[in-house]
């Protein structure tokens, strides 16, 4: 959003601008946000309710099968299957790709605050981060590979999510009011 503001010159036109990005990223994130959780809470609640009725728990080796059973009861088995497919590659595939982005550029930038190492010019930054995106998306294969329990990785990445939260909020407040 900040590139569309122009070079900031200090001027009035940019803080005008600049500002009204700042309104777009902001309807941004509340309209994401309400998707978001409409989407998670309608899928919650469509699972729990067909789950539950036919007593199945996703686990380690029939998770996909046992989720997919979601959209089966609801269409059919063969376009019931699909879309759960298509669902799950596309979810799947998005939350990996940003969160390999989001969290590579977080990395550099720690490393640079904190003084790990400085980056002379925006591309050696750029550099590292491409470097941070391969070694992540390497791990992140490693962990599949070698754990291969996708219940115990949700599990684990949602309490690391979560213990991360009171950090990124104390950051954020910080940052806002400083």
């Amino acid at each position: 959003y900040a590139r569309f503001a122009g070079v900031p010159d200090g001027s009035d036109a940019w803080v005008r601008r600049a500002r009204g990005w700042i309104r777009v990223m902001k309807l941004d994130a509340w309209v994401s946000c309400v998707v978001y959780t409409v989407g998670t809470v309608a899928f919650y609640l469509l699972g729990a309710a067909v789950l539950h009725r036919r007593g199945l728990v996703p686990g380690d080796d029939d998770l996909h099968a046992t989720l997919s059973e979601i959209y089966v009861v609801s269409f059919s088995d063969a376009l019931g299957t699909w879309l759960y497919a298509l669902g799950a590659i596309a979810v799947l595939f998005s939350t990996f790709f940003v969160a390999t982005a989001s969290n590579a550029r977080v990395v550099v930038d720690g490393i640079h605050v904190f003084g790990v190492k400085r980056f002379a010019s925006a591309g050696d930054r750029r550099r590292m981060v491409g470097i941070f995106c391969v070694v992540l998306a390497l791990f992140c294969w490693g962990m599949v590979t070698f754990v291969g329990k996708p219940v115990w990785l949700i599990m684990v990445g949602g309490i690391a999510q979560a213990a991360f939260l009171p950090f990124l909020a104390v950051g954020i407040a910080f940052l806002r009011y400083r």
